[in-house]
């Protein structure tokens, strides 16, 4: 069920809703079955600690096959135990009320992948960018800058590189949740990620045919994780989207040409008409007004409405939340196991090219030049401190 939610400025124990003074009858009509037939919600803590059981250090400490025969998940999953995930157009303010909304349950925070360290090795620090010069314009590593600079953007590439930071992102998510109890409110993911690529299918900034990839790639991918508990859309009129770009001021983003009305409005349609209608099969959707962005105690009221949802279910077989109905502790470790594997995502992305989608196809001869210059670059051949073109010595490591 979706939820529209308008500002009023609400008192959280005054008169007044976020449906407004009197209230919308029909919204809350709607509304109405969910608290009646309540059994499974979470628990607003207003920004005090919530009462969860000792964590596994999974940071830390490696969960593998000796460690899962002593660490349970089972005990550790309590009504907190969501994954939220808040999904907008762009500059809306995704982040900040992702990190509102995780103090409001005492969740955890988890941001989008940022754009420069999608490129950047993890080992060393080591900016693949800085390879472009050497490569074919084809093969290039391609980032949002150059995508919202260049008159003819070239946008497949980044699109598979920004949807598989935001796997791994959620992965991380729910290793986070398995492995602590604490839930998690995301600010973006790879389950939003839909309308973005549909809308720069719309504007031709990516052609039929990785659409029908990416749409193949999507499902093959997400069908390996615990669907988001909600999804909350932030619904920003595009006038007001353009105010916001203004205020962050990021001259990049003021001077492009793709990052246009038309192209902002394409985001929201998508949104509307392919992503929200297809996550909401297995994940409860929330449309909450920002064209203003709330208050506390509308962040408050917000809170305790999400407190009627009911967000588990009963039968395996339903859709909707079925992928955490009755899983065994035998799952949940083997589901800790591939989060917890960093070349799990590797194992997700096997997807031979089509022939027929341009937008990622390259010839033999770029394949030669990357597998050249940079698979066989020391920095990422190599874990850090093993290169001996840097003069590391591994004579006597183990």
């Amino acid at each position: 069920m979706a939820v529209a939610l308008t500002r009023v400025g609400a008192a959280r124990l005054g008169a007044k809703t976020l449906f407004g003074k009197t209230g919308n009858v029909a919204l809350l009509e709607k509304l109405a079955p969910v608290t009646q037939t309540q059994v499974a919600h979470l628990r607003a803590t207003f920004g005090e600690k919530y009462p969860y059981s000792k964590p596994f250090p999974y940071e830390t400490k490696s969960y593998n096959f000796i460690t899962e025969w002593f660490d349970g998940t089972d005990h550790r999953l309590n009504e907190n135990s969501k994954i939220i995930v808040v999904e907008g157009n762009v500059a809306v303010g995704k982040h900040e009320f992702a990190k509102r909304m995780a103090k409001m349950f005492d969740m955890a925070y988890m941001p989008t992948a940022r754009d420069d360290l999608t490129f950047i090795n993890h080992e060393n620090s080591f900016d693949m960018r800085s390879l472009n010069q050497f490569l074919p314009p084809e093969a290039r590593f391609y980032d949002v800058e150059a995508f919202l600079t260049e008159p003819k953007p070239r946008v497949g590439w980044l699109e598979l590189t920004w949807y598989k930071e935001r796997v791994a992102a959620y992965l991380r998510a729910m290793l986070h949740v398995l492995s602590t109890g604490q839930g998690v409110v995301m600010a973006g993911s790879a389950f939003g990620h839909t309308g973005y690529v549909e809308a720069m299918r719309r504007m031709g900034y990516v052609s039929k045919e990785y659409m029908k990839f990416f749409s193949t790639l999507r499902d093959d991918t997400l069908v390996e994780t615990l669907r988001p508990h909600v999804m909350v859309y932030l619904d920003t009129p595009v006038h007001v989207v353009r105010e916001r770009l203004q205020k962050r001021n990021n001259p990049v983003e003021l001077k492009s040409k793709v990052l246009n009305d038309d192209f902002l409005a394409e985001i929201d349609k998508s949104y509307k008409e392919h992503c929200l209608p297809l996550v909401r099969k297995t994940t409860e959707i929330l449309e909450v007004d920002w064209s203003t962005v709330l208050d506390d105690l509308d962040m408050e009221a917000l809170a305790e409405e999400m407190t009627r949802l009911k967000l588990e279910s009963t039968d395996r077989e339903d859709p909707k939340f079925g992928d955490w109905c009755g899983v065994s502790e035998d799952r949940y470790a083997l589901y800790r196991k591939r989060c917890a594997n960093p070349d799990y995502v590797e194992a997700l992305f096997p997807h031979q090219v089509p022939v027929s989608c341009m937008d990622i196809m390259m010839t033999d001869v770029d394949w030669v030049k990357i597998r050249n210059i940079v698979n066989e670059h020391p920095a990422l051949k190599y874990e850090a401190g093993w290169a001996p073109q840097f003069g590391y010595n591994t004579l006597f490591k183990l």
